[in-house]
């Protein structure tokens, strides 16, 4: 008596989990691709309450900037020494870090909401 599996077998094994991979994998990239949206949102948002920190902290001397435009333009680095902005910030959408040098645009809008233009990436609050 053979105690061996048939090729029936093996090939009904690997039907069935090749049919489970095909449901399971992509849930699993969608829940990735979730996570680093979760990610890059609580990353802009922590750089959005520091910004608005820091125009709160420092009205005085950036007010005024560009009045016709309601813009104010900081880098990262303002942040880094003044709001104790915590570095390196990694984008997890592309694994690079943004740089200090990177300019931070605050269009200042009605009822003191901002929206906030980190390089590319904009954040309206």
């Amino acid at each position: 008596m053979n105690k061996g599996f048939t090729l029936i077998e093996v090939i009904s094994v690997i039907v069935i989990i090749s049919i489970l991979l095909i449901f399971t994998i992509p849930s699993v990239i969608e829940s990735i691709e979730e996570a680093r949206e979760r990610k890059y949102n609580e990353i802009i948002s922590n750089i959005e309450q520091t910004t608005q920190l820091y125009i709160r902290n420092n009205k005085d001397s950036i007010e005024g900037i560009d009045v016709l435009n309601n813009t104010i333009q900081i880098t990262i680095e303002d942040l880094v020494i003044n709001e104790g902005l915590k570095t390196p910030i990694i984008n997890p959408i592309n694994d690079n870090e943004i740089s200090q040098d990177t300019t931070i645009n605050i269009v200042v809008k009605p009822r003191y909401k901002y929206e906030v233009t980190v390089g590319e990436i904009i954040y309206v609050e």
